[in-house]
């Protein structure tokens, strides 16, 4: 990608995301909106994102990975203990819920509606500390998966 298509690219990132903090509800953005405040045509924002649901998937999970980036590192803060990091990442997680909850349906309708497990795997590494080197990767990803989805299903 050129320094022109990404300038483009993150100028619409930026312009949805502006519009996202905004609008009361993400339905009801448009795709014409985004391309007058990005300043592009909505052909580039076709080609760049190929889907307004991808675009507004993009732009949520920036909004709540910037936030979460800054509590969220699975090796950060090693001194302290992994069930202890386990819980400090679960009312973070519940923060941002309640914080954000238009944003995380969105992400979460967008996971569900294209087999998106992603998120599950970013606590694996911490389940593995607290389970132990015994555990199949079969097993700590299913527990990961439980408890991600017990979160999902209260939003």
């Amino acid at each position: 990608m050129t320094a022109l298509d990404q300038d483009a690219r993150e100028r619409i990132l930026t312009a949805t995301m502006d519009i996202l903090n905004e609008e009361a509800s993400p339905g009801r953005i448009t795709i014409r909106q985004i391309a007058e405040r990005a300043g592009v045509s909505i052909g580039a924002i076709n080609y760049y994102f190929q889907s307004k649901d991808n675009l507004l998937n993009e732009a949520v999970g920036r909004i709540i990975g910037d936030v979460a980036a800054s509590w969220y590192q699975p090796f950060q803060h090693a001194e302290v203990d992994p069930l202890t990091r386990l819980r400090k990442l679960c009312k973070e997680s519940a923060k941002i819920i309640a914080h954000y909850p238009k944003f995380v349906e969105l992400a979460i309708s967008h996971a569900l509606l294209h087999d998106d497990f992603s998120v599950p795997l970013l606590i694996v590494p911490l389940l593995r500390e607290i389970m132990g080197p015994d555990r199949s990767e079969l097993e700590l990803r299913l527990f990961a998966f439980e408890l991600v989805v017990s979160m999902q299903v209260a939003v």
